[in-house]
Order: C-alpha cells, then sequence, then structure tokens
C-alpha cells in the first residue's frame, strides 16, 4: 500500500509479479538509527518478564513498535512457526490478529506500559507526555500506512499542521 503496490499478494502469477517488479520505480526509503538503553530491573517485581537488553535490530526501514501490537505480533509469530497448517489464508489470518487483539483490549496486559519506557526522539525527552497519554503501544512510524493499511497519521489534507509524511525525506 505504502508503495503503491497493493492490498497484498492476491495468487497472481509469478512472471506477473517479476514483469511488475522488473517495471516499478525505485523509491528511496528512509532508514532510522534505534538506540535503546534497558531501565533498571525492578526486582520487587516478580512476575515481570524480562526480555534481551537490546533488540535483535537497530536500523529501522519501516517501523518499530513496542506494546499490544507487537504482542499481538508476537502472539502470531509463535502460533504460526507452531502450526504453519494453520496459517495458510489471508482471511483466517486477519481473524486471529483480530482476535489476539481483541484479547488484548479485554486483558489489557500492557495498561502499564507507560510507565516502563522513557523516550527520547531527536534530543526531546518525551517521557513524561508518554506517561501522561498512558499508552499501551509505542511505534516508530517511518511509513503512510501499517498493519493492514491503517494510517495513523489520517488521511493528509490542506489544513493540517503538519507536512504530508514521506518516506524519503531524511
Amino acid at each position: 500500500r505504502t508503495l503503491h503496490w497493493g492490498g497484498g499478494y492476491a495468487d497472481e502469477a509469478l512472471g506477473k509479479i517479476l514483469h511488475q517488479v522488473d517495471e516499478a520505480a525505485v523509491v528511496h526509503l528512509d532508514r532510522w538509527d534505534l538506540l535503546s538503553t534497558p531501565l533498571p530491573l525492578n526486582l520487587e517485581d516478580k512476575d515481570e518478564q524480562h526480555v534481551a537488553e537490546k533488540p535483535p535490530l537497530t536500523v529501522i526501514n519501516n517501523y518499530f513498535s513496542i506494546g499490544a501490537d507487537a504482542l499481538v505480533s508476537l502472539e502470531f509469530h509463535e502460533s504460526r512457526e507452531a502450526k504453519p497448517e494453520r496459517f495458510n489464508s489471508r482471511f483466517f489470518n486477519k481473524m486471529f490478529y483480530a482476535g489476539a487483539g481483541g484479547k488484548e483490549i479485554l486483558e489489557r496486559k500492557l495498561r502499564d506500559l507507560s510507565k516502563h519506557i522513557e523516550v527520547v526522539a531527536d534530543g526531546i525527552d518525551l517521557t513524561q507526555k508518554i506517561r501522561d497519554s498512558r499508552i499501551t503501544a509505542l511505534v516508530f512510524l517511518n511509513i503512510s500506512r501499517y498493519s493492514a493499511g491503517t494510517q495513523p497519521w489520517g488521511v493528509p489534507s490542506s489544513s493540517d499542521e503538519f507536512k504530508p509524511l514521506a518516506v524519503d525525506d531524511g
């Protein structure tokens, strides 16, 4: 969607896809560097799960997410790895995401996420703003759409105070 390729693969012939790739325009994408530092562990919280101190990748091409949507994506990935035969339909995959997302909305496992992260972007500390908002997910997004076409920035208009998002604006 972001690069005008459509919503996904729809059983087209491989030759047709390769021809489209050969004819496609080159699009330059920004790449961001993500630097993370783990916060001190709260040893009083015995139920809290702790993960690796650094993310596996530090370069972002499209988006990086922590929180509820990342949790749902991880659940999808682990379920698909365990039983790949169940994940052979785009419809079923979307239904799985909807079910897992609905479950997270009801259970609110990450309702305190904002208490456990600090964010400094381009030298500006956004931590208090994030805590005041009580977020359950944080997405660093470098494309106009993600998550099956969702447009978190909305549809650009001339009345917006922000300029339209560009994937190659540096």
